[in-house]
């Protein structure tokens, strides 16, 4: 708030209406309490509103049909004038609009993902654009046309890991059975975080809660930590299996391949008398 930081008597005295004379000369120190932005709440401001702010919420992994909040921050208090709107473009190649901000230095808008969103190299979300039409006006009735880049001082990145998966794992099953339910099996994907599930190839599997509503017996499961691993066959219940690899994003994939467990041992029967 605005403030006096210093008064100063060059020549004169200064008196009160009863004949008091300030004591002082020259730079005169002001009470404690007693300034102006004590007092009144007074702001000085020339500049337009600029972004310089993004964030995203909450931190994950996302992938298509999921809805991620990015927030955008402004310099100052500011409303969106009424057909205005504030468009941007983040490096996953989507785009996303608001056309509604009255009185308020955030913006949040929602990010639905698409099936062909994708960033590479892994990275993580960032703002790569911003466009606005209309006019942004701050509490000092000062105006912007236009929102940059440029300006912002902490991207998406900074604050928030959010990163856009839409591929499927791609999983093997690289042992031949039939094996018995005291024993493990092979397998290789091609990605190295997430979790690799064996469960019966009769049932349907499109996400995690297909699988873990299932009994305990009729499916096992191992978080992946590298490309290849073995997930262990213990208490399954006969019958032919495949496994998934559901990754961070809830992306499933599937074995081609299946494989039994046979839990019966042999046995013999005698069909004549020796």
């Amino acid at each position: 708030d605005l403030s006096i930081s210093s008064i100063t008597v060059t020549a004169g005295t200064l008196s009160d209406i009863a004949g008091n004379t300030l004591s002082q000369s020259g730079t005169v120190s002001i009470t404690a309490g007693a300034n102006l932005a004590d007092n009144k709440a007074i702001k000085i401001d020339n500049l337009a509103p600029t972004l310089t702010t993004v964030t995203a919420t909450p931190t994950g992994t996302y992938k298509a049909g999921d809805v991620i909040k990015v927030i955008l921050g402004f310099d100052d208090v500011v409303t969106l004038s009424g057909s205005g709107t504030i468009s941007v473009t983040l490096n996953s190649g989507a785009s996303i609009t608001a056309n509604s901000l009255t009185s308020s230095n955030t913006l949040s808008i929602d990010y639905k993902v698409k099936s062909t969103d994708f960033i590479e190299n892994e990275s993580k979300l960032d703002l790569t654009g911003v466009t606005l039409t209309g006019t942004l006006t701050n509490a000092a009735g000062l105006e912007t046309s236009s929102l940059v880049s440029s300006s912002i001082v902490s991207n998406i990145s900074s604050n928030t890991a959010v990163y856009i998966d839409n591929s499927k794992p791609d999983i093997s099953l690289t042992s031949s059975g039939p094996v018995n339910n005291r024993s493990s099996v092979n397998y290789s994907t091609d990605e190295s975080v997430g979790t690799v599930y064996m469960v019966l190839a009769s049932k349907t599997v499109t996400n995690t809660s297909h699988i873990t509503s299932l009994p305990d017996r009729e499916y096992n499961q191992v978080t992946v930590n590298a490309g290849t691993g073995t997930i262990s066959t213990t208490e399954l219940v006969e019958g032919t299996y495949k496994l998934y690899h559901i990754d961070l994003a809830g992306n499933v994939g599937s074995s081609t391949a299946t494989i039994t467990v046979d839990n019966t041992a042999p046995f013999i029967t005698l069909l004549e008398p020796a």
